[in-house]
């Protein structure tokens, strides 16, 4: 069920449109004025706006602005209601980033065919958004987008003065899983691999693909010692799990990992910790695999 904001300074226009649009099955929030609107879009999430342009105080226009700056509202489509149509309003309304424009008296069916579209659009865009930043196959971060997270995880513990771990994981042998059972089970490895990642580690910690077998993993907030425990008990998972590759005869294929660490020092940046993460994981192939190395400071 889509959430719709409704901003209008008009009691008898909000109820009116609460009615229609709950009739029409969406979950609707109310309120009389900018000021209030902006309260309450601080701690709530909604699917769509719906934003009166003539209020005292802040204007309609004026909340817009304010909403289309917001990294958590401005990809949230916004339709205009205003009881006249000025065509320099509407125009200043659309290029500001309003979605669409209904004069007021609204005709309701015309009005909820508007915010279906709206809502259609949005899910494509952000399903588009998404694809963008996952790795097609494991459904994960992609190269890319791990590396903005973690630029960004980075530059906050900077600011906090917090502590951060990268971690770069291989599978060990992976070319072996690949000749021997081929391709398709390899990449059910790698998913397999992924979906235990997502289950043993934070929903604070950044996990993405890399490329190939190799997987890169950021711990905000994490000591050395303390994502060193994290890392070797999974480890110790993947050493115990078994991907089965037929249920009838119970054959299965087994694989490890090794990992290498890195903390955060002052000045690091991603590539630093990524160069030093990178060392650690070459000295845990290079000392037998299936293990995990920390850096050197």
């Amino acid at each position: 069920m889509s959430t719709i904001l409704v901003v209008d300074d008009s009691k008898s226009v909000v109820q009116l449109l609460q009615f229609d649009l709950e009739e029409a099955g969406y979950e609707v929030v109310t309120c009389l004025s900018g000021e209030e609107a902006l309260k309450i879009l601080s701690t709530s999430q909604f699917d769509l706006i719906l934003l009166d342009v003539y209020m005292p105080g802040m204007t309609g226009l004026e909340l817009l602005s304010i909403v289309h700056k917001q990294g958590d509202t401005e990809n949230v489509p916004i339709i205009m209601l205003s009881s006249s149509d000025n065509e320099e309003q509407i125009v200043e309304a659309l290029d500001i980033g309003a979605f669409d424009y209904v004069t007021k008296p609204y005709i309701a069916e015309i009005l909820l065919a508007r915010i279906r579209t709206a809502l259609r659009l949005q899910e494509k865009t952000n399903l588009l958004e998404r694809m963008a930043t996952i790795d097609f196959l494991t459904q994960i971060d992609n190269r890319r987008h791990f590396h903005d997270l973690t630029s960004r995880a980075i530059a906050k513990c900077h600011r906090d003065k917090g502590d951060l771990v990268v971690a770069i994981l291989d599978i060990d042998h992976f070319k072996n899983i690949n000749d021997y059972f081929g391709h398709d089970i390899g990449d059910k490895v790698l998913v397999a691999l992924a979906r235990s990642l997502e289950g043993e580690l934070r929903p604070s910690d950044i996990i993405g693909r890399l490329g190939g077998e190799e997987f890169g993993i950021a711990l905000p907030d994490t000591s050395l010692d303390d994502a060193y425990i994290v890392c070797d008990r999974f480890r110790q998972v993947v050493e115990n799990y078994r991907l089965k590759l037929d249920e009838k005869d119970g054959s299965v294929v087994n694989f490890t990992v090794s990992i290498g660490l890195a903390a955060l020092q002052e000045n690091d940046q991603l590539g630093d910790l990524l160069k030093a993460a990178d060392i650690a994981l070459y000295d845990a192939k290079n000392s037998g695999r299936n293990k995990v190395v920390r850096a050197s400071s």
